[in-house]
């Protein structure tokens, strides 16, 4: 993030390609790996250009899901702890669940394929839970 970029003039057309693309939406889904018991540096730099102005921002009051997939037993569990302070900093409306932290992902996941039929069933329902909430809270 650059603040000194960040105005109407200078701002770099993929940051405003993707608050333009916030803007539009109903609700936002995170997906995160972790690094470090948090969520990785590129990730916190895009929150951080869409996290602006302050309270006005493309994120303030927009409904937001996360999940993520790590070849640990723990999943993403801090990590997504990490991008629910990072969230509620903005103003964003965090979806009341606890997420989506699949764990040992390289088990789980085949060519790109979630195939552990347990874990393709909890997140269809969360997905499920998720757009039902965002078409309750969205304001539109």
């Amino acid at each position: 993030y650059n603040g000194d970029l960040d105005t109407d003039q200078d701002r770099p057309a993929p940051v405003q390609a993707l608050k333009d693309r916030i803007r539009e939406a109903d609700g936002v889904l995170l997906a995160t790996p972790e690094y470090n018991h948090g969520i990785p540096g590129v990730l916190k730099n895009a929150l951080d250009w869409v996290s602006r102005p302050s309270y006005r921002s493309p994120m303030a009051q927009k409904p937001c899901g996360m999940m993520g997939a790590a070849p640990g037993g723990s999943g993403t569990m801090r990590a997504q702890q990490h991008l629910k302070v990072v969230l509620l900093g903005m103003a964003a409306q965090v979806f009341p669940h606890p997420g989506v932290a699949v764990s040992l992902a390289r088990d789980k996941i085949r060519d790109g394929r979630l195939v552990e039929e347990d874990t393709r069933t909890f997140v269809a329902a969360y997905l499920a839970d998720f757009a039902s909430w965002v078409r309750r809270v969205s304001p539109d």
